[in-house]
């Protein structure tokens, strides 16, 4: 899933209309469509990566609150979740994360475990679940961070 602005951009407008489902978010009902969509593709066997963010912090590191989503779709079709630290992505893009330029350097990325969402189907769950991957990433992200 992808902002729609980005069908903007020439040389990701392709990539977007291939691979991505683009999704506007100003718009309550076509946010709802492209989940739907989304979840389609899961069902069907296709992996999905979501920044559950939906955009980059201000404040970065700190990171702001993430969108349920993501992690619907995870319980819903019963996929794990694969939480993905990208660790210093706030250094190579500095600003307000909408720049189109970056500072040159190499991204650090750490893999965590997989989060089996199957635990996570009772009343409570969805926040649960996203609250964990949040204290997974967050934790991981301030450590190198205060390095």
């Amino acid at each position: 899933m992808g902002k729609v602005e980005l069908l903007k951009h020439p040389v990701l407008k392709l990539f977007f209309q291939t691979v991505d489902v683009p999704v506007d978010r100003d718009s309550k009902i076509a946010s709802y469509r492209a989940l739907k969509k989304v979840e389609q593709n899961v069902k069907d066997g296709q992996s999905l990566i979501l920044y559950p963010e939906g955009t980059m912090s201000l404040s970065a590191p700190a990171m702001g609150e993430f969108k349920s989503g993501a992690f619907k779709i995870a319980i819903d079709c019963d996929v794990p979740i694969l939480p993905v630290t990208f660790l210093n992505n706030y250094e190579l893009m500095p600003g307000n994360g909408k720049t189109t330029g970056s500072v040159p350097g190499v991204m650090k990325v750490f893999v965590h475990q997989p989060i089996d969402t199957a635990a996570y189907k009772e009343e409570g769950g969805l926040e649960k679940l996203s609250t964990e991957v949040f204290n997974i990433i967050n934790q991981k992200l301030q450590n190198y961070a205060n390095r």
